[in-house]
């Protein structure tokens, strides 16, 4: 707290992000007023009575209301809409409108503590290891084996005291000691400070792999996690030493960021079989999107006739498409395919030359906010529209053309700037078959003037079908060539196929003889007709120059002004598709996670088509069976599908929702970037614009089969079901269960979910769970509503996205001028990371494979660990139920079966933990989060308890009934075989001996003599069974126990500390040395020999177990693999 409020002191309007910051879905940020200074602050860090600048068409961040208006309130995620705004008239004339400007509101809930009240309900699922031990305590241990034994051990003892009471003992002893020193063990009183100790070693070898991966980003490989080095650094990093000693209490004692308990990282790492995804851009993707393709007229040199060598032919014109790959380091790094693509300068550097004018020009950004503004309100007008902006920083294409990205200060100067958008004309009902959506046609034009020649200019871009539609030639790198029927075709097919998959800019230019006159940015609409347009393109003729004087004179102009004279007549220069392209290290992680059997579950925000070819990019399966949308869907009366909300993106998602955070992948983009192709919708599109080839046949004849008849659909319906999903899965978060109970169990098995928004993807989480998958939600930390979704998975980790970039030569954002204290940012993340075990940067991600790894590792050993724990407690429970049962004295004294269950065990057990990850590890299946124990399992436990544990049992009574023969004899001289025994009296001489429980102190001292050769040999028997429990899957003379130092230390300490506890306790009880006398050969035969018998038989039943479980593994990888569903296409 101290730091947060050091850091307040130091913050300045440089230490947030830029005003004019690309709004992503990772992040959540507000314009805010902070002392009086307009800041762009984090939504998380939004308090009551904060004053924030909304911008119109905005999601509201929180419950607020207007300064001046109080009655009108807002709530969280809400569009706001300006009263001056009103409805849009779609006019059938030219209609100039005047941009809405943003408005001031009052925060009157702090969103951060809304969403903080709503996740506290919330409960994660159980980790398996809490429920095992919680399963075992109360309801195995207290409820079942407590009350049995000791119900066992009463009535055993109740008959020795009824049928020979003078030798049993008292009854005190009888009825209360030895039925309560039988329990003893499985009371197991020091099993609450050992599992402690078990976690914090697991959590601290974790914690440890995550710090040297983030200091050492060469710790690992994404393609190969683990190497044998790696792995003998872990065994070094656990010898018991002092600094591992001073690390782990540091570790436990920490003022750190995470709950250690409640956001356990080995729980949720270990057990993880899925690793879902919620954000794509700066964690998946580049933070910006990258060009990819260029599309462009050319010219192709005619051939000379073979005859005469004469060239009679004009050169051909054809489109040229340029591939550009991205970096695979460098975010704004790109290069063309083509080595030879330098014949195209002169048709590159048009086109160069306009990204610097309009794209990244800094004179632009405020005209271009305001007419992003405007836009997402206009686009709520029409439902089935999405406002794309296609203006990002292509900086990289001018310069790697040649320009350089100040050049045009010195040679051109902005004059004014231009908008349009145009409404898209409709005469099909839509409710009846499936809806998509398309962008808005829009573009933004700037006026520019010559630095040397004083000649303006127009450069424009945006949608390709407004801006071909004001073309009549194309720049074909030589000349200007009108453009024809056919060329138009094509650069709308480009268009299209691209649109469907990525972002899609045209660029074109238009000479202007004079300035335009400019009255303030107006936004011009274009009726949806648009015949105004090309008749005067036709008719028009003059050379004159044109300007813009009549289009700002009057708000509604008649089209016999012909108002867009300024825009008509333009060249098209070319188009560039972006998309944002996926890291290459993200790709080489998923295969690894693909090996390690943990499924990788993409959450899209966008439509089927774009989360399709992002997901192939991933190496995602993307085909049929492969993909769900969670988009809500009803039925309608004819049977079809229709949307819950009229007017949804890609299908369910209402219109209320759109808004300019969540529109396209731009300055506006946001997170739902559903952005996608109808052929139907645009065969009606262009009925209603008419070409200038065929514009006279128009106005001569309005049949508008004539039309049909020249233009066919650019996207055929074939095209378009390649990207369908046609497997018989769920469509909508509200199918996902049903479809999971009545058809099959793909919906769990899938990888790419499309469509999602918060709220279904915390829904689809909590139903992988509800079928025992252990989910980790890996989302930006700058995301407010990934709080819910981090609080409801298994495990939650927060990345820190790399910053997008309104343009490359400026950095996103200021650290403050002290590196001690938090930025707003920086205290953003700790904020919604609360629920995380971890937070990361977007570079340290992909170096959680071996994290991942070791807390497999721990919770394997911490399973093995308990294992151990336990059925060596019930070892020693046993071995006091059968001395009674035979009946003999007590094999081992209290004293003994104290130092057993606190400290032998427990000792050995933390051994168990500290030993080196499994290569094997990384690429083996781990079962479901299950919360029931099935009989396998059981008979399991069964077979380890009968095979390892009772042979030794069984040979302790052994040995403790021959050393009771033999000191008998060496009592009484003489001895039956039955007389050691406290019931069975020597039928020879049934006076001689008195039995063990009597008053002679030379008899109680030989007792405790014998107790403590057994206590010896049990101590024995329980190293070695810890030494087979060391690495459960591996043969003893393939990793040898004693090689590993922390059990090589511990078993020396428990072995001198027992020979210490012997010779105190031997003389306590005044044990003679003669005693030793009495011990036959065979004892000490049966003492050494029987370690080895026992070593080759833990040999056998782990070669067996080991069967098992690749056997197990076998059938967790062929689960993990099945992908086909009753209803599969196949």
């Amino acid at each position: 707290m101290r730091s947060i409020a050091a850091s307040q002191e130091v913050w300045q309007a440089a230490n947030f992000p830029h005003f004019d910051l690309p709004v992503s879905p990772c992040m959540a940020l507000q314009w805010t007023y902070r002392d009086g200074v307009l800041v762009n602050v984090p939504t998380c860090l939004l308090t009551t009575g904060d004053h924030i600048y909304v911008r119109p068409g905005a999601a509201l961040p929180g419950a607020c209301h207007l300064l001046n208006d109080a009655q009108r309130t807002f709530q969280m995620d809400e569009c706001f809409i300006p009263s001056s705004f009103g409805d849009v008239m779609v006019a059938n004339s030219v209609r100039l409108v005047t941009p809405v400007h943003p408005e001031v509101m009052v925060m009157d809930e702090s969103p951060y503590v809304s969403l903080l009240k709503s996740i506290y309900p919330l409960r994660r699922p159980l980790p398996q290891l809490e429920w095992l031990r919680a399963y075992s305590s109360f309801i195995l241990a207290v409820r079942l084996l407590i009350p049995t034994v000791f119900g066992v051990s009463f009535v055993i003892s109740a008959l020795r005291y009824g049928l020979d009471p003078q030798r049993s003992g008292t009854w005190a002893d009888m009825f209360l000691f030895y039925p309560a020193v039988t329990v003893l063990p499985l009371l197991a009183p020091a099993f609450p400070v050992l599992w402690i100790l078990w976690y914090l070693i697991g959590t601290f070898r974790v914690y440890s792999r995550m710090e040297r991966c983030s200091s050492d980003p060469n710790e690992s490989d994404a393609g190969d996690t683990l190497t044998e080095s790696s792995l003998d650094s872990i065994q070094s990093t656990v010898k018991v030493r002092l600094p591992f000693l001073r690390q782990f209490v540091t570790s436990i004692i920490r003022d750190g960021d995470e709950f250690l308990f409640s956001t356990s990282a080995m729980y949720g790492l270990g057990a993880m079989t899925n690793f879902c995804c919620v954000d794509k851009k700066g964690i998946l993707s580049w933070p910006n999107p990258s060009p990819e393709k260029v599309f462009f007229m050319t010219t192709k040199e005619p051939s000379v006739s073979a005859d005469d060598g004469s060239d009679d032919s004009e050169p051909e014109n054809y489109f040229e498409v340029l591939d550009l790959t991205h970096g695979s380091t460098e975010a704004f790094g790109v290069a063309f395919d083509d080595p030879r693509w330098t014949r195209f300068d002169a048709n590159l550097k048009p086109l160069g030359l306009s990204v610097l004018l309009n794209t990244c020009n800094d004179a632009t950004r405020n005209e271009y906010r305001e007419f992003v503004d405007y836009l997402q309100l206009a686009a709520r007008e029409d439902p089935l529209t999405l406002p794309v902006v296609n203006r990002r920083c292509l900086c990289m294409l001018p310069e790697l053309i040649g320009f350089h990205h100040d050049m045009w200060n010195n040679h051109a100067h902005i004059e004014s700037q231009h908008s349009l958008y145009r409404y898209i004309y409709r005469k099909t009902d839509f409710k009846k078959r499936k809806r998509f959506v398309v962008p808005l046609p829009n573009a933004t034009a700037v006026m520019t003037r010559d630095a040397f020649a004083n000649h303006f200019q127009m450069f424009a871009q945006g949608t390709t079908d407004l801006l071909l539609d004001l073309c009549i030639d194309a720049w074909n790198g030589v000349d200007l060539v009108p453009l024809a029927s056919g060329d138009r075709k094509k650069i709308l097919d480009f268009y299209h196929r691209s649109t469907l998959s990525c972002y899609c800019t045209a660029f074109t230019y238009r000479p202007l003889a004079k300035s335009p006159v400019t009255r303030g940015h107006v936004v011009v609409q274009i009726p949806p007709e648009g015949h105004s347009i090309y008749q005067h393109c036709i008719e028009d003729t003059e050379d004159e120059s044109l300007d813009a004087e009549s289009l700002f004179e009057f708000r509604d102009v008649p089209a016999s002004s012909d108002p867009l004279r300024v825009y008509k007549d333009q060249v098209f220069l070319g188009m560039v598709s972006m998309q944002y392209k996926v890291k290459a290290d993200v790709v080489a992680m998923i295969e690894t996670l693909d090996r390690a059997c943990i499924r990788f579950v993409y959450f899209s925000k966008e439509n089927e088509y774009r989360s399709q070819e992002f997901g192939e990019e991933l190496g995602l399966e993307t085909g049929w069976n492969c993909h769900i949308s969670l988009a809500k869907e009803t039925l309608i009366s004819d049977g079809s599908m229709e949307d819950d909300d009229v007017g949804g993106i890609g299908i369910g998602v209402g219109a209320s929702e759109l808004h300019w955070s969540q529109s396209a992948p731009v300055l506006t983009s946001g997170e739902l970037e559903q952005v996608i192709m109808d052929p139907h919708l645009e065969m009606e599109r262009k009925e209603s614009v008419i070409y200038p080839a065929l514009a006279e046949a128009m106005i001569a004849n309005e049949r508008t089969h004539m039309l049909e008849a020249v233009l066919e659909p650019t996207l055929s319906d074939e095209y378009l079901a390649t990207f369908e999903n046609r497997a018989k899965l769920p469509r909508g978060i509200g199918n996902v269960r049903p479809h999971i109970k009545q058809v099959d169990n793909v919906p769990l098995l899938v990888s790419l979910f499309t469509d999602c928004t918060p709220n279904s993807t915390q829904e689809m989480i909590a139903i992988m769970q509800e079928y025992d998958e252990s989910v980790c939600c890996v989302g930006s930390c700058y995301n407010l509503h990934n709080l819910c979704l981090f609080a409801q998975s298994n495990i939650a980790i927060s990345v820190e996205p790399l910053f997008p970039q309104i343009c490359q030569k400026e950095p996103p954002i200021a650290r403050p001028r002290c590196d001690s204290v938090l930025s707003p940012m920086e205290l953003s993340q700790r904020l919604i990371s609360l629920p995380c075990s971890h937070r990361c940067h977007r570079d340290q991600m992909v170096n959680l494979l071996p994290v991942i790894a070791e807390a497999r590792h721990c919770v394997n050993q911490m399973k093995v660990a308990f294992s151990f724990a336990a059925v060596g407690s019930f070892q020693v429970t046993s071995l006091y139920l059968f001395s009674a049962l035979l009946p003999l004295p007590p094999v081992v004294a209290i004293s003994h079966v104290w130092m057993l269950i606190v400290f032998t065990i427990p000792v050995l057990s933390l051994s168990i933990m500290m030993t080196k990850v499994d290569p094997l590890v990384k690429n083996s299946a781990i079962g479901r989060n299950k919360h029931r124990l099935h009989r396998p399992v059981i008979r399991e436990i069964t077979i380890a308890f009968v095979t390892k544990f009772i042979p030794p049992t069984v040979v302790s009574l052994l040995l403790f009934h021959l050393l009771l023969y033999y000191s008998c004899v060496a009592v009484a001289g003489t001895c039956h075989w039955s007389a050691p025994s406290l019931l069975l009296p020597n039928s020879t001489a049934p006076h001689q001996f008195g039995g063990w429980m009597g008053d002679d102190e030379g008899q109680h001292s030989r007792l405790a003599f014998l107790q403590n050769l057994i206590f010896f040999f049990l101590t024995i028997i329980a190293i070695l069974n810890a030494s087979g429990y060391l690495y459960p899957f591996e043969q003893i003379w393939k990793q040898m126990p004693f090689r590993t130092t922390p059990f090589l230390l511990l078993s020396a300490l428990v072995l001198a500390v027992h020979l210490g506890f012997i010779a105190v306790d031997m003389r306590l009880h005044h044990v003679d040395v003669a005693y030793f006398d009495a011990v036959p050969l065979a004892f000490w035969i049966l003492l050494v020999g029987w370690p080895l018998v026992h070593v080759v038989l833990l040999a056998v039943v782990k070669h067996y177990e080991i069967k098992s479980e690749v056997r197990k593994e076998k059938h967790l990888k062929l689960e993990f693999g099945t992908k086909l569903g009753m209803n599969s296409p196949f």
